[in-house]
């Protein structure tokens, strides 16, 4: 996975992305890792957060054009909590996402890019 160590302790906190084995599999097999960016902030007493996951390659690091991005906002501000809504939206964007389309764009990179050579 490629995460910034402050998105996986948020992950961690709230519970995991709950993510099935076959997915877990399906990606290490295939030698694909899930890429999540995404950030919150507490502004005027709003919380806001955005998120936004793809999958690329281990080794290339080709990424799928195939991602979901989620962005919103709770007034007022829950108890100082913007992580909370940076989860809901990870895990939202998480969820939304099609793996398999977004595999299939790295597998067709990977083909250009060997052909290519």
């Amino acid at each position: 996975m490629t995460i910034s160590q402050k998105n996986l302790e948020v992950i961690r906190q709230f519970g995991g992305l709950n993510a099935s084995q076959e997915v877990c599999d399906f990606l290490k097999k295939n030698k694909l890792v899930l890429n999540v960016d995404a950030d919150s902030s507490s502004v005027g007493g709003i919380d806001v957060a955005w998120a936004k996951v793809s999958i690329s390659d281990v080794e290339s690091n080709i990424v799928s054009l195939t991602s979901r991005q989620t962005h919103s906002a709770f007034a007022p501000a829950r108890d100082g909590q913007p992580e909370r809504l940076r989860f809901e939206n990870i895990k939202k964007t998480f969820m939304a996402l099609d793996i398999n389309q977004a595999a299939k764009d790295v597998f067709e990179f990977r083909k250009r890019a060997k052909a290519a050579k």
